[in-house]
């Protein structure tokens, strides 16, 4: 059933950026549920006094708040997912943004000293209002701990629990980056 779930959204909407590079989306924000399935996870965990969380509108994600580095300094939202990414190269994301630096964020249940291992590959936006897009790729995702580096495992694309966005760039203030849709993407 699992399969036939993934097989189902990967082919539902099948598009192409470039014909030498195919992608298959994974979610462009029309189902109905987002809202019960995607979290804010925001320093105030740790006592910190960032804020920020997902908002749905005109089938795109919205993910905004403000940043606050005084204990802490980072905000996240994420949702379950079952996903084997194995047979893709990456994680594509068509978004406009703010200027500022976010990470996209995958988890697959491990561990290291009793916490969570979160594999992040950090972008860098432009602020504009035209849509832009960035490409991932799995080896660029670094295994992390309270956002740092814990060592140099890789990510296995096949045991993907998690994803997410999240941004701990170091700055105060207001953050909003909208997303059209989060994709996985084979090099041509």
């Amino acid at each position: 059933m699992r399969a036939l779930l993934l097989l189902a959204l990967l082919t539902a909407v099948p598009q192409a950026l470039a014909q030498d590079t195919p992608y298959s989306l994974l979610t462009d924000f029309h189902e109905a549920d987002l809202a019960e399935r995607w979290i804010a996870v925001n320093d105030n965990v740790m006592g910190g006094r960032s804020t920020g969380g997902p908002t749905f509108t005109d089938s795109t994600l919205v993910f905004a708040g403000a940043t606050n580095t005084t204990g802490g300094g980072f905000s996240s939202t994420r949702t379950p997912s079952d996903y084997d990414l194995s047979g893709y190269d990456g994680i594509e994301l068509r978004y406009r943004a703010d200027g500022r630096t976010y990470e996209f964020d995958m988890q697959n249940g491990e561990r290291d000293m009793g916490f969570a291992i979160a594999y992040r590959a950090s972008f860098e936006t432009e602020a504009s209002e035209d849509w832009q897009t960035v490409r991932l790729p799995f080896s660029a995702f670094r295994a992390t701990r309270f956002g740092q580096v814990v060592d140099d495992r890789q990510l296995d694309p096949a045991t993907i629990q998690t994803l997410g966005l999240y941004i701990f760039d170091g700055q105060d203030g207001p953050f909003e980056i909208e997303v059209d849709h989060i994709a996985v993407y084979i090099d041509g």
